[in-house]
This record gives C-alpha cells, sequence and structure tokens, in this order.
C-alpha cells in the first residue's frame, strides 16, 4: 500500500491511517496523486514492532508519536508494550519448602537441653514415689510428740422450753391408742374407750370429749356419725359436713351438730356437737366433743362455734389416734 504523507510535517504514513504519526494533523483517506517521496527533514518510520494504541488497541508502525486511527498522542520515548506470557505457578511439595526456608545454625539446641532435663526429673521423682510406696514411711523418732486430742464442743443447750410430756391410752379391746397433754386427765376409761368430762371455770359451763372404738360391720363411717349422733344426741340437727375429717393418718367423715336442751327445773342451753370416725382394718373409731353454742366474735372465729378450748383439746387428741396395724406416730 502507498504511504500518505503528511502534508504538515511530510511524515511517510503507511496503511490505512487518518492521523498522522509524527504530528497527528488529520489526513486524507487515498492520496490525490502521486505519491512524493519524502523530504530530507521529514523523519520516516523505522522498521520494527509496532505501537499498541491504548485507547482503541490499533497496532501503529514503529516510531510514531500519535494513533493513525484515533489520534491519540504517544510519548515519544515510550517503548512498545513487550508481550509476556502468563506464568504458571505449581505447587510446591513440602521437602522443597523445607529446603528452601533459612535456618540459623545452633537454635534446636536450647529447646533439646530443656526436653533433656525435664525426662529427667520426670525419671527421678518416679523412682522416688516408687520407693516411697514399696518401703512405706519412716517411722516417727523418740522426739516425735502425738497430735494433741480434738477440743470437745460445748453441748448446745435449749433453743425454748421443754415441750409438755404426754400419756397415753390404749384400748385393751380393739388396741387402738390415742395421747392426751399433761394435766388433762381422762375422767374415766375402760377397754373400749376413754373420755374427759370437766366444767369450765369461766362460765361454769361443762364439756365432754370422748375416743371409743367399736367393730365396725360393714359399716362406713358416715353411718357411724349417724349411729352416735342418736344414742348422744338424738334430737340434735346436722349443720354442716367436716372436710377433710381423718382421725390420726386415717381418712374418715365428721358432722357438725346443732342442739337444744331444757333440763328439768334448768335453764335452757344451746349445744354444739361434734362426731368424726375413721376405720381401719375392720376397727372403728369415733371422737365426740360437746360444749355450749358460742357464736363468732370476729376475734377469734370457731368454725363449730363452740367453746374455743374445747375444739382445740378435740383436735389435738383426735391427731394422734393409732390403730394397732399401723406404727406409732
Amino acid at each position: 500500500m502507498p504511504s500518505i504523507i503528511c502534508t504538515r510535517c511530510g511524515f511517510a504514513n503507511e496503511g490505512a491511517v487518518r492521523f498522522c504519526g509524527h504530528c497527528g494533523a488529520s489526513l486524507v483517506a487515498t492520496p490525490s496523486g502521486p505519491v512524493a517521496p519524502p523530504s530530507a527533514e521529514a523523519p520516516r518510520a523505522e522498521a520494527g514492532a509496532g505501537i499498541a494504541c491504548p485507547r482503541c488497541g490499533t497496532l501503529n508502525q514503529a516510531g510514531v508519536r500519535f494513533c493513525g486511527r484515533c489520534g491519540m498522542g504517544f510519548s515519544a520515548a515510550s517503548p512498545p508494550e513487550p508481550r509476556v506470557a502468563p506464568v504458571v505457578f505449581s505447587p510446591a511439595a513440602p521437602a522443597h519448602v523445607l529446603a528452601a526456608t533459612p535456618r540459623k545454625a545452633g537454635r534446636g539446641l536450647p529447646w533439646a537441653v530443656v526436653a533433656a532435663a525435664l525426662g529427667i526429673t520426670m525419671a527421678l521423682l518416679a523412682a522416688v514415689s516408687q520407693a516411697v510406696m514399696s518401703h512405706g514411711a519412716a517411722t516417727c523418732g523418740v522426739s516425735c510428740q502425738p497430735p494433741p486430742p480434738p477440743r470437745p464442743q460445748p453441748p448446745l443447750g435449749p433453743s425454748g422450753p421443754p415441750l409438755p410430756s404426754s400419756h397415753r391410752y390404749t384400748s385393751a379391746t380393739y388396741g387402738y391408742s390415742v395421747d392426751y397433754p399433761e394435766g388433762f386427765d381422762p375422767s374415766g376409761s375402760d377397754g373400749q374407750a376413754v373420755g374427759w368430762s370437766y366444767t369450765l371455770n369461766s362460765d361454769s359451763s361443762s364439756f365432754e370429749i370422748k375416743i371409743q372404738g367399736e367393730a365396725a360391720n360393714g359399716r362406713t363411717p358416715q353411718q357411724l356419725v349417724q349411729s352416735v349422733q342418736q344414742s348422744f344426741m338424738s334430737g340434735a340437727s346436722p349443720v354442716f359436713t367436716i372436710t377433710g375429717a381423718e382421725l390420726g393418718s386415717t381418712a374418715g367423715y365428721g358432722q357438725v351438730y346443732d342442739f337444744t336442751t331444757s333440763p328439768q327445773g334448768g335453764q335452757q342451753q344451746h349445744l354444739r356437737l361434734v362426731v368424726e370416725a375413721a376405720i381401719r382394718d375392720g376397727v372403728a373409731v369415733e371422737m365426740i366433743a360437746a360444749s355450749l353454742f358460742i357464736p363468732d366474735q370476729n376475734e377469734h372465729p370457731s368454725p363449730a362455734q363452740m367453746e374455743p378450748r374445747v375444739e382445740s383439746l378435740a383436735d389435738q387428741v383426735g391427731n394422734t389416734v393409732v390403730w394397732r396395724s399401723e406404727p406409732a406416730l
């Protein structure tokens, strides 16, 4: 292909270029006449490797300062960029890594000395331990003194007043037993029952508490309570049923009754009666408590509305009932 001579600087451009590679001036696409030889002042393109344009990628002739396609200016001293072949890395073997790692002479010597010292120390300790275990501890000489005996601890004193002693009644016929507190001696007892019948000093009213036993003969605790009520106060009317009634640790049945009596030549009395019964191994134990009717005063309400001291004593002795077939409390 004929060269294109730049009309500005006279540089002979090779190939189909649009800009002068020497001064960057715009060129005519094709020459309009015969190509003139280059002048002595005009630089000529040198043979060799071309220059790749960083903007459009066109490979220009060597020695130019402008891209012949887009006109971008090059540095006059910029050499052509060499093509570098890609480098392929392969994984190194452990032996190669060890061989390439720099080492200092004598670095492992201190650690070897420390390891040897530790090994010798452990061997000596093991030998001493074995010797002590095989021969036993050395016996103490005359100068050894036995350790002083431990000092006795002072005895613990009572944290409160002593509990009142209790007494026990045991039925010779049915084998059940019941405890009662000191100073509350029974007014009467036999092989089947024990009872307390006293007159209160505050209002000269009497009360009665009785624990008795009998054969259940197939009856339920409720039937036993009704039978006792009929024999003790036949005219009494039920007030309420005691929830969770029990004697000792045996569940049973309980009922509170109301009764009004008019003794001959005496003043009419309003009474309350409590009857509870429980059965174990065919033996029935019944508790009966009766006292004057005491209305609630809001200070110390009584569920049965009877003399509070009577109700408290009845609960106390009723909770200690133990049948022959169960362990004592």
